[in-house]
């Protein structure tokens, strides 16, 4: 599967829920890896939980409805085929010591991932094959099943980098 990249496929529906995403008010869960043992913490609020060792995926907010509309609403204007969403997150990272991560797979099986940008900061996304996608408000990148790993933003943005993540096939 090609990379492919949107900055228009967002409603006004989608940049309010984007926006009480980032109050006080929206649950967030802290993490003390993104990829054990990393020492990476991070914040996540999770819509839809992967169970590998049961192989499933359990609604996890009232908000999944919403959030799903977001991937539902990429892939139609992409035109890319949506059968089933495994994974749906909103991960808040912040800058720390080292902003390199470390590359991973987020399913053992083939699938594919949309990345979402929420918010100004930097903290680009860097895949296996060597792309660097750039960090960049508003913009969607949904590609296959490579290695990548996400950077922490820099000391120039405090307020973190709000990322959504999709796995679905």
């Amino acid at each position: 599967m090609k990379i492919i990249k949107d900055t228009k496929f967002l409603k006004p529906k989608h940049k309010a829920l984007i926006k009480e995403m980032f109050t006080d008010s929206f649950p967030l869960f802290w993490r003390t890896d993104q990829l054990y043992p990393d020492n990476r913490p991070y914040l996540t609020h999770s819509f839809i939980l992967y169970d590998p060792v049961k192989d499933t995926s359990t609604i996890n907010s009232p908000k999944y409805e919403e959030v799903l509309d977001i991937l539902k609403t990429f892939c139609f204007r992409n035109k890319i085929p949506f059968t089933k969403c495994f994974r749906a997150n909103f991960n808040r990272t912040f800058p720390l010591k080292t902003q390199k991560g470390t590359f991973h797979s987020d399913h053992t099986f083939d699938h594919t991932q949309l990345l979402v940008y929420l918010n100004d900061a930097d903290g680009d996304t860097i895949l296996e094959n060597g792309t660097r996608i750039k960090f960049k408000k508003d913009l969607g990148v949904c590609f296959g099943n490579l290695l990548h790993y996400g950077e922490t933003p820099s000391h120039k943005y405090p307020q973190g980098r709000g990322i959504l993540i999709f796995t679905f096939i």
